[in-house]
């Protein structure tokens, strides 16, 4: 069988190729007449940018204020600015879990190891001995008494050492040595404490941004030649960022900075989508703006369309670079266009009022709704890597019951991680069939899980909701998140929708490439109301 093929070749009747080169239509005042319809032939009296020169002045941010008035000096190439105000003190006496124990005393006899002074581990081992959880705490917590048993007698209690010798300076006491044997045992110590500031960042005694009473973050940021200071008032922790902070008006107490001129070339502002400038190019099909449903109350989209179609191709971009760390003011734009006019452009952010209200993108808002011409650049993680939760607490009304309860629904295990409070709950033993012809016994009220714990309102103003112990249960919180027995807590933290609060643990990387890892908290909104199952005055069957 033979195959055909067929090939369509183009035959010309003539030497020439400027006919078929030239495109020729049968009616050109069509495409005259089509330009005027679209509105190609509307001029407008201006030129093209051709060259832009920006001054600006930038403001070091140099201090972090936290919650009760303590300062940290800021490093744009140290430790991230979420990480200076998320921290949590990790090392104290509470927050010591079996398996931070274990992975300490592991590190500080790897320390002593490169530092040739392996004589000492057994010394090590003998004074500062890891034990074991009994009685209740094992019950609560086995994971912990597997790991206790596998790391006693091999490891030190890295807690016990750690309150030795953390502080710099501080050496193994326990360990009776002489002059000569601690000058050796120094270099491992440093090495181990660096080590601990890595994992374990700890801020100093009362720098904790963290407000019990509201479960919200507070700080300040402050740059000494800016006339505004950055208030973060009710941080939610998750992603700190310019738009966590309001700019507040505050005397500048150092001159400001000399302003610095840059000479640019605008380039246009091109997007995915965008129209093409001319009719006969063909445009990316993955977008149809013209496909875009908006309907008259729909602002937000109706605006987007309309710079998407009509303006897009006024926009040009000014690339400047900004310091990490900084706060950067405008302090005049003049733009040259092809023509060899120059236009001084103004600044689009106005103050508020009536009749011109302002407008502005990316810039700090003020407490009165306004906002301040400036570009916040803070020092910020910029993809941390967040682990698994180790706590969460829910909050939430019962109208029912007229209380709000703070449920832990998990909190952190010895094993470092998350341990579900309902696994360790007391469970009611089964009544038998003969309870059926039992006498009935009169219940002041029923009891709830240990894990609920009910926060009371308080008398007087402002309102406060007290956290509270149901009889019979003498459970306390395991957590941290909720305070102890008695603590306060602001009443109007509790929303009719409810509270989430989580701690996790985060890993990022500063500019100059150092590894920083915390404990952090975060607020979510709950998922409303609910009920307790807490009922008066009821009959119990008595088996």
């Amino acid at each position: 069988m033979n195959d055909l093929y067929l090939r369509l070749e183009p035959r010309t009747r003539a030497d020439d190729l400027t006919p078929g080169l030239a495109a020729a239509v049968h009616d050109p005042a069509w495409l005259l007449a089509r330009q005027w319809v679209m509105g190609e032939f509307d001029g407008e009296d201006a030129g093209t940018p051709v060259l832009a020169s920006t001054t600006l002045r930038t403001h070091a941010l140099a201090e972090l204020e936290l919650g009760a008035g303590q300062r940290v000096r800021l490093d744009p190439a140290g430790a991230p600015l979420d990480m200076l105000i998320e921290r949590e003190p990790t090392l104290a006496a509470a927050r010591w879990t079996m398996r931070r124990r274990i992975d300490v005393g592991r590190e500080l006899l790897q320390r002593l190891r490169e530092a040739g002074l392996a004589a000492l581990i057994t010394d090590v081992v003998r004074e500062y001995r890891l034990g074991v959880p009994t009685g209740g705490e094992a019950l609560l917590d086995p994971q912990a008494v597997g790991l206790a048993r596998v790391a006693a007698g091999r490891l030190p209690d890295g807690q016990a050492c750690h309150d030795d010798a953390g502080a710099p300076g501080a050496t193994l006491a326990r360990l009776g040595l002489g002059g000569a044997d601690i000058a050796r045992l120094e270099p491992a110590l440093k090495a181990w404490r660096e080590w601990l500031a890595t994992v374990h960042a700890e801020p100093a005694a009362g720098h904790d941004a963290w407000d019990a009473k509201r479960f919200e973050y507070r700080a300040r940021l402050l740059a000494p030649s800016w006339s505004h200071a950055l208030v973060a008032e009710s941080e939610r922790g998750g992603r700190v960022d310019w738009a966590s902070f309001d700019a507040v008006a505050v005397p500048a107490s150092a001159p400001p900075p000399a302003p610095l001129t840059i000479t640019t070339l605008p380039t246009p502002v091109r997007f995915r989508g965008m129209p093409l400038a001319r009719h006969f190019e063909m445009e990316d099909a993955g977008i149809d703006l013209g496909a875009v449903d908006a309907s008259a109350a729909d602002l937000a989209r109706m605006a987007l369309l309309e710079f998407a179609l009509v303006y897009a191709g006024d926009m040009f971009m000014i690339p400047v670079r900004v310091p990490l760390g900084t706060v950067a003011e405008i302090v005049s734009l003049d733009v040259e266009d092809n023509f060899g006019l120059t236009t001084r452009i103004a600044s689009a952010a106005r103050a508020p009022n009536a009749n011109a209200p302002g407008w502005s993108f990316l810039a700090p808002a003020t407490p009165s709704g306004g906002r301040v011409p400036a570009l916040v650049l803070p020092h910020v993680a910029g993809h941390p890597l967040v682990g698994p939760l180790i706590e969460d607490v829910r909050l939430m009304r019962d109208e029912m019951a007229n209380l709000v309860w703070a449920i832990e629904r998990a909190t952190e295990g010895g094993d470092g991680r998350a341990k579900p409070r309902a696994e360790t709950a007391p469970v009611a033993p089964e009544r038998g069939e003969s309870a059926v012809a039992a006498a009935l016994a009169y219940c002041l009220m029923t009891a709830a899980p240990p894990h609920w714990f009910p926060l009371v309102l308080e008398p007087g103003l402002p309102r406060r909701l007290r956290l509270a112990l149901l009889a019979p249960s003498t459970e306390v919180p395991r957590g941290l998140l909720l305070p102890a027995p008695g603590g306060l807590v602001n009443e109007e933290e509790v929303p009719r929708e409810g509270l989430r609060l989580l701690r996790e643990r985060v890993l990022a990387r500063s500019s100059d490439g150092a590894t920083h890892l915390w404990t952090r908290r975060r607020r979510q909104v709950g998922r409303g109301e609910g009920s307790s199952g807490l009922a008066f005055d009821e009959a119990e069957v008595q088996g």
